[in-house]
């Protein structure tokens, strides 16, 4: 307001002086200026408020190692990303220089890297408080190799899978080994051999269910090891479960990703094999040909089935749905302890698969022989379950399902000898036909 009142005395004097310039005219009384008014009394400044009350916590980092640390991430363990470098673009720690950090009081994620952005160190759900000192080795925690990681993309595939998945078993062929040497590693007292850093397979389950085996055969004798970091990053591993096979059985597991590693016992070793991934009570002896006898092969309905596949809905047309097979292998059914019915010699491989659609209230499969032959009918159900017979109309046999569900079902025929092989038809009806009841 000061400012103001000046500007109004200096535009009454101008114009006064105006007015006495060389006019002869008597000049007009002048105004009275107003009287000047009062200037407000100034305003209180507002109190300054406080700024937040901060703990904060001392990290100290040593750098053992042997490379230059030129980036220092710190990230709260609950964010998914890494955030800012708190080292900024010029400072750097030299090996055996430490750098101290303050950082507010919480529990962060921590990862060191040397100058070409490589991995030194990291650590994981780390509390800081009051003063936390971080030794960086940039070694492994193994003397030899890398470590297993499961961020890494899997070698040989990934599947998400539901519980009551089908097929069940879920298979995949893999390679086994690799450079990291798995027991340096700590993981456990049971996890050994040589593995890849990325996983060889990586299962991601949807929901939870009662019970998750996973297993490994070799396709020839060799001796591998199974190693599975659950949903949880917990450890489980196995060697030797049956025979050099190993197996992991994981009871409740839970929803989640599921990284598996097969090991080598030497790092210049690869094993061939098949992953198996199942819900039910299979073990590597039911693929492996270490049946309770001993004996024989074993049934794969893993296998690729010798006369095909068909996809069968309820009412399905023609009916009987029919298909010309051929009996016989080298398995040795008796030997396998599936039940009394079930004898004669058949392949590895299915037969024949069907894939039903949906349930139907009448399923019935039978084989009738060319040349009148005595065969036998293997039959493996949506549940793994396991049907025959022999003989049911002559030496024609018939397997017949009521309330038969959805799902795949593999089936055989057996002959009496590992060296002989019958022709003959294989039906598939919902109708009441019979060996001796044909259309």
């Amino acid at each position: 307001m000061k400012h103001r009142l000046i500007g109004l005395a200096v535009a009454f004097l101008i114009v006064a002086t105006l007015a006495c310039g060389g006019s002869d005219e008597t000049p007009p009384p002048p105004t009275q200026a107003p009287p000047p008014t009062q200037a407000p009394a100034p305003t209180q400044a507002p109190a300054p408020t406080k700024a937040p009350n901060v703990e904060m916590a001392t990290l100290v980092l040593e750098n053992d190692s042997e490379e230059t640390i030129c980036y220092v991430l710190i990230s709260p363990a609950e964010n998914d990303n890494w955030g800012e470098d708190w080292l900024g673009d010029s400072e750097t720690i030299e090996p055996g220089q430490s750098h101290t950090l303050d950082v507010p009081v919480g529990v962060y994620d921590l990862q060191a890297l040397d100058c070409d952005e490589n991995e030194l160190a990291t650590e994981w759900d780390t509390a800081l408080n009051g003063t936390t000192t971080w030794t960086i080795s940039g070694a492994a925690p193994a003397a030899s190799g890398d470590e297993l990681d499961f961020t890494e993309p899997p070698n040989f595939g990934n599947e998400t899978l539901d519980p009551g998945f089908q097929p069940d078993p879920y298979t995949v062929d893999v390679v086994s080994g690799g450079a990291v040497d798995v027991e340096a590693l700590g993981l456990g007292d049971d996890c050994g051999g040589y593995a890849s850093v990325a996983p060889d397979f990586r299962l991601n389950l949807t929901a939870n269910t009662d019970q998750l085996r996973i297993f490994f055969v070799a396709d020839g004798d060799e001796d591998a090891t199974l190693i599975v970091s659950d949903s949880y990053s917990n450890w489980h591993c196995n060697d030797d479960f049956s025979g050099w096979d190993p197996l992991i059985e994981l009871e409740n597991a839970e929803s989640g990703q599921y990284d598996i590693w097969i090991g080598s016992y030497s790092a210049d070793e690869y094993i061939a094999g098949t992953l198996y991934i199942t819900e039910l009570d299979f073990v590597p002896g039911d693929f492996t040909g270490e049946a309770p006898s001993g004996d024989g092969d074993s049934l794969g309905f893993n296998e690729t089935p010798n006369f095909g596949t068909e996809e069968l809905e309820s009412g399905f047309q023609p009916d009987p749905y029919m298909v010309d097979v051929i009996s016989g292998g080298d398995v040795d059914v008796a030997a396998q302890g599936l039940g009394s019915d079930c004898g004669g010699y058949a392949s590895v491989a299915p037969d024949f698969r069907l894939n039903l659609a949906d349930n139907v209230g009448q399923l019935r499969f039978f084989f009738v022989a060319d040349g009148g032959e005595d065969a036998t009918l293997i039959i493996n159900d949506p549940y793994s379950n396991w049907y025959c017979n022999d003989d049911f109309a002559g030496l024609d046999p018939m397997t017949e399902f009521q309330n038969a569900e959805s799902g795949q079902y593999d089936i055989w025929i057996g002959s009496y000898s590992a060296d002989e092989y019958i022709a003959g038809t294989l039906y598939i009806t919902g109708l009441d036909y019979d060996p001796g009841n044909l259309p």
